[in-house]
């Protein structure tokens, strides 16, 4: 995989939820663009998911300075797994 960015460039850019609030408890992380939960996710709390075992989100998270700036669309799916123990 090739980064069409050098080091300098990935070094200015800052990345930052779009979308607010996040359908789900997200974070980005502002200079690596990482995007990880930020806290419990319950579905039932989540018109979307409410009472399905599956559903998708989508967000928006914005790339910056002006120079660079892009809009990153994600799609986020929601599998809920049950574990039984005998």
């Amino acid at each position: 995989m090739t980064c069409r960015y050098t080091a300098d460039v990935l070094a200015q850019l800052d990345f930052r939820l779009l979308t607010e609030p996040a359908p789900v408890p997200l974070a980005v992380a502002a200079k690596s663009g990482v995007l990880s939960t930020s806290g419990r996710v319950d579905r039932e709390q989540v018109p979307e998911c409410r009472g399905r075992s599956r559903c998708q989100l989508t967000l928006d998270v914005t790339v910056r300075p002006p120079r660079y700036f892009q809009v990153l669309p994600f799609v986020i799916i929601v599998i809920i797994i049950v574990i039984l123990f005998a």
